[in-house]
């Protein structure tokens, strides 16, 4: 057996993972809009709760209690909120933003619907990251200033320090006034003020097949996987890819989507929740001990949806299969 003699953490970890050794695990991070509580693998969350799944033993565990960390107006906790917008660090922290008015931190920050706030659960503090509202917002008014309020509910951070945004209505954005839908994915450099189209709404299908109208469906949730974008919709049922091979999704599924070859697959099946909640809002990725391909993990437990066990060949196979052609 290797050993990492004399080396730190950090290095022994690459040189294992050089050597084939590490493998990699998978962490898909949610959070749901629905007002009953949702259960994935024996774990109940609510609005507000980052439920963390691990995708290659499909276990599940509570990453983030919104009910200890949102504050009240008189600074205790206990608070009511939706996290719509999520991303995780590999440090712990949290970005994210919520569909109203919220407070964080032990010195409590005040924020909108359009706000990005990072928040460190460990030292229980919150910022602004990017504003949404106010003077500061990074959201244009018609007339092209700064300051428009806006609703962000799907946020993921790039490698390159970009992000990807989605609202829940039309809005402006960057010193080019991108004009941005619903269903659209928008790449942000907030140094550069400039905002570009990822994923345009009208790449969205009928049940015919066609591409939808502008405003037809609204994303909710954004990640990446692997090079594949991750998504989830509010709306119940949308459809994706080229037909045949379309792919009809519902609110509570996570979809893998390939810009290059308009294909779409499910990467999480609203039928791992129970039952009657099935929702997903926010949505975050993290993928730890080799390089992230586009291969969706497939779990080696038994993993229990509504009373009905999927074992791993079975649930993987349903994964892959899981297609509804027009």
């Amino acid at each position: 057996m290797m050993r990492c003699v004399g080396m730190g953490v950090a290095a022994c970890a690459v040189l294992l993972l050089g050597l084939g050794q590490v493998q990699a695990t998978t962490t898909l991070y949610l959070t749901t809009r629905d007002t009953s509580p949702v259960t994935l693998a024996g774990v109940t969350f609510e609005r507000g709760d980052i439920v963390a799944y691990k995708m290659e033993s499909g276990t599940a565990s509570l990453f983030f209690t919104g009910k200890d960390y949102f504050r009240k107006s008189d600074g205790t906790t206990g608070a009511a909120a939706n996290i719509d917008g999520l991303y995780v660090y590999a440090d712990g922290r949290i970005l994210l933003s919520t569909d109203g008015t919220a407070r964080l931190g032990a010195t409590p920050l005040k924020f909108e619907n359009g706000d990005i706030v990072l928040f460190d659960m460990a030292s229980d503090t919150a910022s602004i990251f990017l504003a949404g509202s106010g003077s500061s917002s990074i959201f244009r008014a018609s007339g092209g200033a700064r300051g428009a309020a806006a609703n962000v509910d799907a946020i993921h951070l790039m490698d390159n320090g970009h992000l990807l945004l989605s609202t829940t209505s039309q809005e402006k954005l960057g010193t080019n006034l991108l004009v941005i839908r619903a269903g659209s994915i928008v790449e942000y450099d907030p140094v550069n003020d400039h905002a570009s189209i990822y994923f345009a709404s009208t790449l969205f299908r009928t049940s015919a097949g066609a591409f939808v109208g502008p405003d037809a469906i609204n994303v909710d949730g954004v990640s990446m996987f692997g090079g594949s974008l991750l998504l989830s919709t509010n709306d119940d049922p949308a459809r994706l890819g080229a037909p045949p091979d379309m792919l009809t999704f519902h609110d509570g599924d996570v979809v893998m989507y390939d810009r290059a070859t308009d294909e779409a697959k499910i990467f999480f099946s609203q039928d791992l929740l129970q039952c009657n909640a099935k929702d997903i809002d926010g949505l975050s990725v993290l993928t730890w001990g080799q390089s992230q391909e586009a291969v969706i993990p497939e779990p080696v437990t038994p993993v229990t949806a509504c009373g009905l066990v999927l074992g791993a060949l079975g649930l993987a196979g349903y994964l892959r299969r899981r297609t509804a052609r027009a």
